[in-house]
């Protein structure tokens, strides 16, 4: 999935959401590649030599969706209006998104 596609594809997921430029859009998918990465690869501090497995695109799209409708009630850890009850964790991201991503893990002293 190219970053063309992932930006028209969290574009249509977030139709109808105003306030959204594409420079926001982008830097979710930015923010939320980072998050993949960091989970992916714990240990290491400078990304620049590593790529996003294609096999977490969707999820990069998804993750970024669920940055921008958390949008304004960032790390909002409680909240009851009425029947509804909001609580976030993991930094804005669900559990069950961060659960999806495996971490690689490489023996020490192999190549």
């Amino acid at each position: 999935m190219t970053d063309e596609e992932k930006f028209e594809s969290l574009k249509m997921l977030l139709d109808g959401v105003d306030d959204l430029s594409s420079d926001l859009l982008n830097e979710y998918l930015e923010q939320s590649q980072n998050i993949i990465l960091n989970k992916c690869y714990p240990y290491i501090d400078d990304f620049s030599e590593v790529t996003m497995p294609p096999k977490y695109d969707r999820l990069q799209v998804q993750i970024a969706c669920e940055l921008a409708l958390k949008r304004g009630a960032e790390g909002e850890t409680s909240h009851k209006d009425g029947d509804v009850t909001r609580s976030y964790e993991s930094a804005g991201v669900s559990q069950s998104l961060l659960d999806r991503i495996v971490p690689y893990v490489k023996k020490i002293g192999s190549d």
